[in-house]
């Protein structure tokens, strides 16, 4: 394949069309329903094949990278734990075929991408790429068209009380229990990801079922007492198995608490940072125990996380060092400046580039764009330090959740 169409199979945003002119046409509305405050707020994205043979298109849950959205809100904060919608991790994509004339909806849920937490008018950009080929070239397609359709959309949520909240929750909570995949996999993500008050008991309860993974996130998102508690539990003693229940699913959880971990230190509460210190250092050093505990001892120990992330960049194993770096970059402390300076003097490529990252977070400055393979270590350490001498007693140091522009070292 030429390089051109492979990087077009590959990228999201940014191919030349291949073809004059496209049968593809789409566009973003909302879904109809009441649009309140703390409520589901839907998008839908429909997509026509207007021309004459079958395509092939590129689908992926709407939640996922892969499916090639971006919200943007101009002034509202982002809840997808990104500061420009687009992650960057990997995810699972399928296809599915259009015949000529036939339409594919998907709802998105937007509330995932943005917190939308007062009343009045929000303006959206929404946009999303799609990745299409004609169908006789069957399920991965030599000749891509990678295009992009984009919609300025209006959203004027209503305030509300916590009755109506309520009732606008119903259907999904007994939706929880349908046999219809989509109501059931829509009601999950509506419930987790929102979360309000009213559910803990709901999501407590679900800890005990095949869908544990989902609760867990409905209880960071939740963020109560009650949830933070049942998280520290299992941080600490895992998932208990009832006598009677010999399921590879139980099993696996009563071994591995580090999901818990993971959204217990995002939840943002230094009172369980020694519990998660403790539970650390117990950890294999292989474990995701290990390595989930690791960044939330990190983002919630601030300056007194740094003697055990010390440690830990100190390590035999280059993973634990890789760990330990990129968890100093997350507390936020002036004092992760110099073990991360110094790790720019390893000899392992990749640890010096999570050092550097990990600069870039706390300070947002930069030296330069790009892999660390393209400068010289000995300069790139030069750089940093000098730019650190002069510095450190007035540059701001950012929380790793702070967005804005990573600025030139000066």
């Amino acid at each position: 394949m030429n390089p051109y169409l492979r990087l077009c199979s590959t990228l999201f945003f940014a191919c030349t069309p291949l073809w004059a002119s496209s049968p593809l046409a789409g566009h973003f509305h909302l879904s109809g329903g009441q649009q309140i405050v703390g409520g589901p707020t839907y998008v839908v994205f429909e997509v026509v094949n207007n021309g004459a043979q079958a395509l092939r298109i590129q689908t992926a849950n709407a939640l996922s990278p892969c499916a090639g959205y971006l919200f943007q809100i101009d002034g509202e904060k982002r809840a997808d734990g990104t500061c420009d919608g687009l992650p960057g991790y990997s995810c699972v994509s399928g296809t599915i075929e259009l015949a000529p004339g036939a339409k594919s909806t998907q709802k998105v849920l937007l509330n995932y991408y943005y917190k939308l937490p007062r009343a009045g008018l929000y303006h959206i950009h929404a946009r999303r790429s799609v990745s299409w080929w004609p169908a006789d070239q069957g399920l991965f397609g030599e000749l891509r068209e990678q295009q992009v359709f984009e919609d300025d959309i209006e959203l004027n949520l209503k305030p509300t009380s916590p009755v109506e909240l309520r009732a606008v929750f119903s259907p999904y909570v007994t939706a929880l229990a349908s046999t219809n995949t989509q109501e059931h996999k829509e009601a999950l993500e509506a419930i987790v990801y929102l979360a309000p008050p009213f559910m803990e008991e709901t999501l407590l309860k679900m800890i005990d079922s095949d869908e544990w993974g989902e609760a867990l996130i409905g209880l960071q998102h939740l963020n109560t007492v009650g949830a933070k508690e049942a998280l520290s539990k299992i941080a600490e003693n895992g998932v208990q198995i009832k006598p009677d229940a010999d399921d590879l699913e139980k099993a696996e959880r009563s071994v591995e608490p580090g999901l818990a971990i993971k959204y217990l230190g995002e939840m943002g509460d230094p009172a369980y940072f020694p519990l998660l210190l403790e539970v650390t250092k117990r950890a294999s050093f292989e474990s995701q125990t290990r390595f989930y505990g690791t960044l939330a001892v990190g983002k919630l120990g601030g300056q007194d996380a740094i003697p055990f992330l010390v440690s830990e960049i100190n390590a035999s194993t280059e993973g634990q060092r890789m760990q330990g770096a990129i968890a100093m970059s997350l507390t936020a402390s002036r004092d992760a400046m110099p073990p991360l300076l110094n790790l720019l003097k390893s000899p392992e490529e990749d640890v010096r580039q999570v050092a550097e990252n990990g600069l870039e977070t706390l300070t947002h400055r930069r030296v330069m764009n790009g892999n660390v393979s393209t400068v010289d270590p000995a300069l790139l350490y030069r750089t940093w330090q000098s730019w650190w001498k002069w510095n450190s007693g007035t540059a701001r140091i950012y929380a790793h959740d702070e967005c804005g522009e990573k600025l030139p070292i000066d």
